[in-house]
Order: C-alpha cells, then sequence, then structure tokens
C-alpha cells in the first residue's frame, strides 16, 4: 500500500505515513511497516469503521492464510505507541467481529517536518513485536521458491539492502551477544553479494531486512522478514531455530537468512 502524502495530527501527536513517524511532545516513534500502514488506513477514514476484510485486503493482500493474530498483534503494536487503552479507547476503537474506528479528531495538512529524535521504545514491544514477526512467518508465498533460480545482477543494480538490528532482549547477555555475531555474519555474507548495495540504514534503501529474536531455553527461535520500502509490501518471512545459539557458531543461521534474501532478490520481480 503506497504511503499517504502529507501529515495527520490528532490530539498531540504528529504522523507521517511516508516515513512511519508518529511524533509526540516527548519524542519520536518510528512505527513498523506493518502498523505504520495500519494507522495510516485508520487515519484516512477516521471515524468510521474499517472492516477487517478491507484492512486485510490494504495490508496483506497477498496473504492466502488466515490473517487474524497478525492484525490482532498490529493493534496491540500500534496501541503500545499511542498509549491507548482498549477498554477506554481514546484512538482506536474495536467493533467486535465488525473491524476498528480511529475515534479522535483527524487533521490532514501537508508538510515537510520531519523528526530528528527517536524515542527508546518500552522493553516489551520488543517482544511484541516478535510475536507480530512470528505470525507474519505465515504469510510466505510459496511461489517466490517454487522452481525460480538464482539471478546475479549487474555491479550497477539498483536495489539497495539495508540489514537493521532485530529486536532482541539486550538485558540476557547471551542473547544479546548472540544477536551481534549473527547480525555480524549475514552483513559479511550479504557485502559478498553483487545482486545489491548495501546502505546503513532504511532511509535510503530499496529493501530492508529486519527481525526478532526469542530465547527458548539454549536455543533461539529466529523471526526475520524482508519488506520492500517503496510500499512496505512483505515480500519474504521465515522463522528459523537455532538449536546451537549459544555454540559460539551462527554461520549456518546466517547463511540461510542471506541465501534466501539472495534468492529472492536475484529474480525478475525485484522493483515490481
Amino acid at each position: 500500500m503506497p504511503p499517504s502524502s502529507g501529515l495527520y495530527r490528532f490530539e498531540t501527536f504528529t504522523f507521517d505515513p511516508t516515513s512511519g513517524e508518529l511524533r509526540a511532545a516527548d519524542g519520536v516513534t518510528r512505527l513498523q511497516p506493518q502498523v505504520s500502514a495500519l494507522l495510516t488506513v485508520l487515519l484516512e477514514q477516521a471515524g468510521k469503521v474499517v472492516s477487517r476484510g478491507e484492512l486485510q485486503a490494504r495490508l496483506w493482500p497477498d496473504t492466502t492464510v488466515d490473517f487474524d493474530d497478525g492484525l490482532n498483534f498490529c493493534v496491540r503494536q500500534l496501541r503500545v505507541a499511542l498509549g491507548d487503552d482498549a477498554n477506554a479507547p481514546r484512538y482506536v476503537e474495536t467493533l467486535p467481529r465488525r473491524g476498528y474506528r480511529f475515534v479522535a479528531a483527524v487533521t490532514h495538512v501537508s508538510g515537510t517536518d520531519r523528526p530528528v529524535r527517536l524515542k527508546r521504545l518500552p522493553a516489551t514491544w520488543l517482544w511484541i513485536g516478535a510475536l507480530a514477526a512470528a505470525v507474519i512467518v505465515g504469510a510466505v508465498v510459496r511461489g517466490y521458491y517454487g522452481g525460480r533460480h538464482r539471478q546475479l545482477a549487474s555491479p550497477a543494480t539498483t536495489v539497495a539492502l539495508a540489514v537493521l538490528p532485530f529486536n532482541v532482549d539486550t538485558t540476557d547477555r547471551m542473547m544479546a551477544t548472540y544477536h551481534r555475531r549473527l547480525i555480524d555474519q549475514v552483513t559479511a555474507d550479504a557485502r559478498d553479494e553483487r545482486i545489491w548495495r548495501l546502505v546503513p540504514d532504511s532511509g535510503a534503501a530499496t529493501h530492508v531486512l529486519s527481525g526478532s529474536l526469542v530465547r527458548q531455553g539454549y536455543s533461539v527461535r529466529i523471526f526475520v522478514q524482508l519488506v520492500r520500502a517503496s510500499d512496505h509490501r512483505h515480500i519474504w518471512a521465515d522463522s528459523i531455530l537455532d538449536s546451537y545459539a549459544f555454540s559460539g557458531n551462527s554461520t549456518l543461521t546466517a547463511d540461510r537468512i542471506e541465501k534466501s534474501v539472495a534468492r529472492l532478490l536475484g529474480t525478475d520481480t525485484v522493483g515490481r
């Protein structure tokens, strides 16, 4: 879904759907792509009921499995960002079995304001993000894997890939170490590819690789996703259990992630 132009203002918030940045008095929160898309749809139709079917068509047009859990998690993330309460909503009202409605007064204005300071998100956001990413796994489009052959692009490729840090519980020292090792290895593998150029952040990227890590005893569950930056469309997602996460070697897991992304971005669907 292409982002809307201009800014939305409601109460103390200003939302930029192009960047996904939600500005408040105490700073700026950069919403995850699907959460940003959800807020955009609700703001476009503020005061009206947006059905779950319409949200599925707008946010998950290619999903062939049940999207309900994914939408529920996105709504929860949005409420966390807004400080909203589902039982006494100031912004997002739930209408059981019907959909959602944005209930605050909204002003849509044109403008070029861009926030410059990001607000630190609460620790619970990390776990919500991990659960949301887990749901997205169900939306993998099998056609991207079925019988496609990898094609190398020329060095002049227009694909710009950003590998973002994954959501992780940084208070767990073993998880923090594993995360750093995994991202370093994925980035090193990606640097050897000719089908893209690596960029440091999502602002300059055509495609963004991100994810979440959840500890399961001495194993780590990795939720990873590839998103096209131009329209926030999910291209691919995967769920990987690394049973040897704390052995000091994340090469196999990193290689699986990087090769999957390379297989997708090496096809003729890139940029469509």
